[in-house]
């Protein structure tokens, strides 16, 4: 009210346009600065910014390398048959995901008690009980573990502008990772992110009370999801790690709207693809699958190292998460960290009489 009017109308003006962009784009707001060029938008500042937005004047004014026009085809889009026009700078992030939440899909604790709980359906020899509360079970958890990812996306969309937010989440990487590599080694000593053993007991009591003859499937349904919430809370610290991550990376890229609900879309999609599979398999075999401590140390190994080079991504070296090339290269690194380790601690070391590891994880192995 203090500006002279003129001043007001050219701020309702500006502001006028401002809503009619945001709402052509579909965007949401939420934070500053936000950037429009041509089609594409961005929202807040990421190092990759300047050289997308320098790309897209380029290509708007028709100074995309090698002379093309405007209205030509841009370097980054590909022709994919049957998919039609994708665009290359967009795939980083869809291929981060996809490796992500495919990795994250056998996280030992989540497969520790999906195993423990088709072991509980099996005696009752019912596919139909087992698909009930065995899909009940899964979409409750993955449900749970939804909206920790979007709580997570929503407070990195708001600081994840500032750099010491990379550091932390780098730090938390770090941690996450050095402690399931140190569990490859020594399983469950000293810190360890697993489900403590305070809490079996009580999980083995409500898994058992599910299959109650009486209970009608109304009922086991709404137990079976009151136990699924109990257990997604009891289990986060052991799955927290590649939410973490990946809700950092995907707030670092600007996913936002219908891009950030397609990847997320994807993420669940391939997380659970991997339960399912386990779940038909015992509905169609009647047979219980076995997850022991020896698979949980290798898909212990497999994590962390993934997590450190994620955590070495996002710290040093952030760049690489933005091209097809880099995310190839630092999944390629920690494939082959994974594969050494494996080689001389199981076959080169034993084959020199050297033991490394604990006594525990010595006699498991040889059961």
């Amino acid at each position: 009210l203090h500006y002279p009017l003129r001043r007001q109308r050219q701020m309702c003006i500006r502001d006028r346009r401002f809503i009619d962009t945001i709402n052509r784009y579909g965007v949401d707001a939420h934070s500053v600065p936000l950037t429009f060029i041509g089609e594409r938008y961005w929202i807040g500042y990421r190092e990759h910014f300047p050289a997308e937005m320098r790309a897209e004047i380029e290509q708007i004014l028709g100074l995309v390398a090698g002379g093309a026009r405007a209205d030509e085809p841009a370097a980054e889009t590909i022709s994919v048959p049957l998919a039609g026009d994708i665009n290359i700078g967009t795939m980083p992030l869809l291929l981060t995901t996809a490796l992500i939440a495919f990795v994250d899909g056998f996280n030992p604790c989540s497969l520790w008690l999906l195993t423990i709980l088709l072991g509980i359906l099996l005696h009752t020899r019912s596919r139909r009980k087992i698909v009930i509360v065995g899909l009940a079970f899964l979409l409750t958890t993955a449900a749970g573990y939804g909206a920790f990812m979007l709580g997570l996306l929503n407070v990195f969309l708001y600081v994840g502008y500032l750099d010491w937010i990379k550091i932390v989440v780098g730090l938390l990487a770090l941690t996450f990772a050095v402690v399931n590599i140190k569990d490859y080694f020594w399983f469950q000593q000293g810190v360890s992110f697993t489900i403590s053993d305070k809490h079996k007991p009580g999980i083995f009591k409500r898994m058992r009370s599910i299959i109650h003859q009486d209970m009608s499937t109304a009922g086991m349904v709404g137990a079976t999801i009151i136990m699924a919430l109990g257990v997604t809370l009891v289990e986060l610290p052991c799955t927290a790690g590649f939410p973490v991550i990946w809700s950092n990376i995907a707030a670092q890229h600007g996913a936002v709207g219908i891009e950030f609900a397609l990847l997320f879309t994807i993420y669940l999609t391939i997380y659970l693809g991997v339960e399912i599979a386990i779940l038909a398999t015992a509905v169609i075999t009647l047979k219980k699958s076995v997850f022991e401590e020896k698979h949980g140390r290798i898909l212990k190994l497999i994590s962390g190292v993934i997590m450190l080079v994620l955590a070495y991504g996002i710290v040093f070296a952030y760049d690489t998460l933005s091209s097809l090339g880099g995310v190839l290269g630092l999944f390629g690194a920690a494939a082959a960290i994974i594969i050494l380790v494996l080689i001389v601690h199981r076959i080169i070391l034993p084959r020199c009489g050297i033991s490394f590891g604990s006594e525990k994880q010595k006699t498991n192995s040889r059961k």
